[in-house]
């Protein structure tokens, strides 16, 4: 098989495509092929060109990433365009043979699907988080108040801005009729704030907004005890 130049404008779309998208998530070609269970090589071969990437291959991967259809068109007709605009009777590099105007084109559609794929990215992150967080507070709720204390300060892991917003949900929960329960896990959600990694960007905003209900909760709970 003929083997194809990466910057060669005959490249297909779905090939520059794909390498954008795992590019965005972060990923190596080896961390997409076994997520895609496919062979370690297959992805270098498609980004590549040697082997042909169809589009109904690409569309599955895409799913599989969480990636919008609509984000894919945009990508593949975006590679399609700065292809179809270089000129390859020259030998010049790809950004001499194509139009400025194609490429402004190009460039917003480009920043446009990458914020679309880490959103994506982002958004399927928090639901795995909140489904480990679910699983934590059903062994939690079964605990004494101390042993939960105890697990959230001593287990690694344990305390997320997942498991604070759950935490937090719970704590609103039970306001109206157990202001005492409630009360409690107020303050277990703060001291799950305080320890959730402050590194993890994925958190930090709803970690955020979870610590500042739980102490508003705090607050108004207080006052209705002292009613």
């Amino acid at each position: 098989m003929k083997r194809t130049n990466p910057q060669e404008p005959g490249k297909p779309a779905t090939c520059a495509a794909l390498k954008q998208i795992r590019e965005d998530l972060g990923l190596t070609q080896g961390e997409l092929a076994a997520l895609l269970g496919l062979a370690p090589g297959t992805i270098s071969d498609w980004e590549r060109g040697d082997t042909t990437l169809r589009r109904s291959r690409l569309d599955r991967a895409a799913r599989a990433l969480g990636v919008a259809g609509q984000v894919v068109d945009a990508l593949v007709e975006a590679h399609r365009l700065l292809h179809q605009a270089t000129r390859a009777d020259l030998p010049f590099p790809l950004a001499q043979g194509v139009w400025p105007s194609t490429w402004a084109s190009a460039a917003a559609i480009f920043r446009t699907a990458h914020e679309s794929i880490l959103d994506a990215a982002l958004a399927a992150q928090a639901r795995a988080d909140r489904h480990v967080a679910d699983s934590t507070w059903a062994k939690l709720r079964a605990a004494t108040d101390l042993d939960r204390l105890a697990l959230i300060e001593r287990v690694p892991g344990i305390p997320t801005w997942a498991l604070v917003e759950r935490l937090t949900a719970e704590s609103i929960a039970e306001a109206p009729d157990r202001p005492d329960q409630a009360m409690k896990l107020a303050r277990l959600a703060l001291r799950s704030a305080e320890l959730a990694p402050v590194s993890d960007s994925r958190g930090t905003t709803p970690a955020f907004f979870s610590t500042s209900a739980s102490t508003s909760l705090t607050s108004r709970v207080s006052r209705r005890r002292a009613r």
